[in-house]
């Protein structure tokens, strides 16, 4: 199961190297890929490079690059699908086509807006210049977006486990760290996001469970004493 949890500089890497390949597709397109062009001109090696493209990326979060660059991933897969030229070359018509080319494959409701905060996102840390952003996101753009968003279903909360759910779930977690069901149990327990948690080892999971339950049974023992210790003071 380790070896199938992606640390965060695996993912980091995985979605800088998605960004890296639309950016040199096209150097000519953005200032970061001029950047590029500039370093290699002066003959530095691909480290350098490297660290030029990572620093242009420096500030922002693991997560959000991830879910930028899967949904601009799509998007130019589509492009290149279609034969519609450069990915990072956005137009308002082939934008507007793009969200009812959503629409008519019945695509999730947050595929549009994910996909425009993508795009915003690459004009301002790749440095787009061929069209002014606000030109590129025309109330028509915005408008099929927001209409495809709407349709998302309400949130709802989800079924509660059970005590024996979680009694069964602790006997399997107990047998082997590595397994599944202790990431499942952790997240019960830690009352953590599985994201959160497949970032963190197994050794850790187990350690900080093992604080947990025993923060959680200290404050059950407190709430008993102050209970019993009211109780006797109404009796008197």
């Amino acid at each position: 199961m380790s070896s199938l949890i992606a640390s965060e500089d695996q993912l980091r890497w995985r979605a800088l190297q998605k960004f890296r390949r639309l950016v040199l597709a096209d150097p000519l397109c953005s200032d970061l890929g001029k950047s590029l062009l500039d370093v290699a001109g002066r003959l530095q090696d691909d480290k350098c490079i490297s660290q030029t493209f990572e620093d242009a990326f420096a500030g922002k979060a693991t997560s959000t690059l991830v879910r930028r660059s899967g949904s601009l991933q799509r998007y130019a897969n589509w492009v290149v699908e279609q034969g519609l030229g450069n990915p990072l070359e956005f137009t308002e018509p082939l934008l507007y086509r793009y969200m009812g080319y959503l629409r008519e494959k019945e695509a999730a409701p947050t595929v549009a807006d994910s996909f425009l905060r993508a795009m915003v996102f690459t004009f301002h840390c790749c440095g787009l210049r061929h069209a002014p952003i606000d030109s590129l996101l025309s109330s028509r753009v915005k408008g099929a977006s927001e209409a495809q968003f709407t349709s998302k279903r309400p949130l709802q909360q989800a079924v509660p486990l059970t005590v024996e759910m979680v009694a069964a779930l602790e006997v399997r977690a107990c047998g082997n760290p590595e397994e599944y069901e202790t990431l499942t149990y952790a997240c019960v327990y830690l009352q953590a996001a599985v994201s959160q948690m497949q970032l963190a080892s197994p050794k850790w999971r187990c350690q900080h469970m093992l604080v947990f339950v025993w923060w959680k049974l200290k404050r059950f023992i407190t709430r008993r004493q102050r209970t019993k210790s009211v109780r006797q003071h109404s009796f008197l």
